[in-house]
């Protein structure tokens, strides 16, 4: 495939906080509202030395080159590609226009999206046809990470560290440890950029009614996770302390005020990430081993047992769950996406989004669709 080396251009979208709050405030603590005032000063800080920062990229001009990119066709996610974008007055949109618009003008380019069914295999199948029949098809592939591991042996895709010289995979706008994670014996296929909001929109954080934390005098949660505090235990505590059985049916249900609840399949999967236990690590040589510490996985299922099902205020059963409570007002911590707070706007009580999950471990309590 012809990339004519435009390596994306990977521009950062928006920087998050570690603790956002949400809703509106009805305290007059001035001492409070001087230290966000810092707070935000040192935010803003911090956002104009990342905006600061040169992405080294040579002036080129690419003659009106269309630049194609193929990806899924989900109706949640966000449309960053196309001659269709515009202006809406939408923070989110506006940033992705303007920063194409930039792009394009600069490289003299056209940016232009084609969308295969919903779900990874039909993605890299349409990918994989173009380029076995030798057709220029498509420049980059928008992908779900898992179904982009699986099939990077097949060959199709060009090495983000040997056939992109204007990658710098150091930068910040690479999230984390991706190229560490992504990375193979010193090669990587695929990788995760700010470039791509979806990977934050699709990372889980925890929510926070904090309603009911003033109806039960509990403390701060701004003070509890920025002095360290925010761990399993405490969480534990939490579930142990919040819970009626509003229905009044005796049973523990989505109809009672809960303390914690979320799916038990991607969210409850994240905490093996937040007790620092995953599943395969690169070794010196910079090839994948199996690193999961079995003995220690049986502890973590105990701890989740013992969280979502032994508490007198935790629960989770399936897909959605704790999300009807959560709407209600009836539930202290929910493990939701980011993505969600999008459609709680209208929510009638103040929340606040927690995303340091567990901050005496070393990662961030987050896993990507």
């Amino acid at each position: 495939m012809k990339r004519k080396n435009l390596a994306m251009l990977l521009v950062l979208l928006m920087l998050a906080s570690s603790v956002t709050a949400c809703g509106e405030s009805s305290g007059t603590d001035t001492s409070a509202d001087t230290a966000a005032q810092t707070e935000t000063e040192r935010e803003t800080t911090e956002l104009e030395a990342r905006l600061a920062l040169p992405d080294n990229l040579p002036e080129k001009d690419f003659d009106g080159y269309d630049f194609r990119v193929l990806t899924r066709d989900r109706d949640d996610f966000v449309n960053d590609v196309g001659a269709e974008l515009e202006l809406t007055g939408d923070v989110a949109d506006d940033a992705i226009y303007n920063r194409n618009q930039k792009i394009m003008e600069r490289f003299n380019i056209t940016i232009s999206g084609e969308y295969a069914e919903n779900n990874g295999t039909a993605t890299h199948a349409a990918a994989q046809a173009a380029v076995m029949a030798g057709d220029d098809t498509y420049d980059i592939v928008e992908n779900q990470v898992t179904q982009m591991a699986k099939v990077c042996t097949t060959g199709i895709y060009m090495d983000w560290y040997t056939q992109l010289p204007y990658v710098d995979l150091t930068q910040p706008w690479y999230i984390g440890n991706a190229a560490e994670a992504l990375s193979v014996n010193g090669h990587a296929y695929a990788m995760i950029g700010e470039y791509c909001l979806d990977v934050l929109r699709f990372t889980y954080c925890m929510y926070y009614n904090q309603d009911i934390a003033l109806e039960y005098d509990l403390e701060n949660i701004f003070d509890v996770v920025k002095e360290g505090r925010w761990t399993y235990d405490y969480l534990k505590t939490l579930a142990d302390t919040v819970y009626v059985d509003i229905n009044a049916d005796g049973v523990k249900d989505f109809g009672d005020r809960l303390a914690i609840s979320g799916d038990p399949f991607s969210a409850v999967v994240t905490y093996q990430y937040a007790f620092d236990n995953p599943v395969a690590s690169l070794n010196d040589e910079g090839l994948p081993h199996l690193s999961l510490n079995r003995e220690k996985a049986h502890d973590i299922v105990v701890k989740l047992n013992a969280l979502y099902w032994e508490s007198i205020g935790g629960l989770t059963e399936g897909w959605g769950s704790g999300y009807d409570t959560w709407v209600s007002g009836n539930l202290l911590c929910y493990t939701g996406l980011f993505q969600s707070a999008t459609g709680y706007g209208d929510l009638e009580f103040n929340f606040s989004v927690i995303t340091r999950i567990f901050s005496l471990i070393k990662s961030m309590m987050c896993s990507f669709l």
